[in-house]
């Protein structure tokens, strides 16, 4: 049991510094196409849409800016190259994640128009079998009124 306790507090400290790594980004030299890309996916994220294929594009953009910062050129050659494709990247990933929450949204939309559409189905069967087995039931008992004796005194 300590075992999971202490992997459970290892994988939250390292959530934890992972966040922290982001929002102290945000706070300093952040560019704001990365802020908007960070604000999209956690938008895309709330709204119910998948977001880790955008997540790993927004820390491959982040390990460039980082490159940047550490002069440290391992996927592009210079500062001011490291700066522009992180932006990019920043902008196409804010672009992508406003378009997958839209894309969630048109889902749980057809999804609710859908159940509304079943809903209104099912309560007209019940109430057309309802009203029909109410007039079979009025049309026995007005057969067994019909077939009754009629006894004189």
């Amino acid at each position: 049991m300590n075992k999971f306790v202490l992997v459970g507090g290892v994988l939250i400290l390292l959530l934890l510094v992972n966040n922290t790594r982001y929002y102290n980004a945000l706070e300093t030299s952040m560019p704001k196409s990365a802020a908007s890309a960070l604000d999209g996916i956690q938008q895309a994220e709330a709204a119910g849409a998948e977001v880790s294929e955008l997540i790993d594009r927004l820390n491959n953009a982040m390990d460039l800016l980082e490159q940047a910062e550490t002069s440290d050129f391992r996927s592009c050659n210079s500062y001011d190259e490291c700066i522009q494709s992180a932006d990019k990247m920043f902008v196409d990933i804010a672009n992508d994640a406003a378009m997958s929450k839209q894309q969630t949204e048109n889902v749980k939309n057809e999804e609710l128009a859908s159940s509304v559409l079943y809903a209104i189905i099912v309560a007209f069967v019940i109430s057309f079998l309802a009203l029909s087995l109410y007039r079979l039931g009025k049309q026995y008992q007005m057969q067994r009124f019909l077939d009754m004796e009629i006894r004189e005194k």
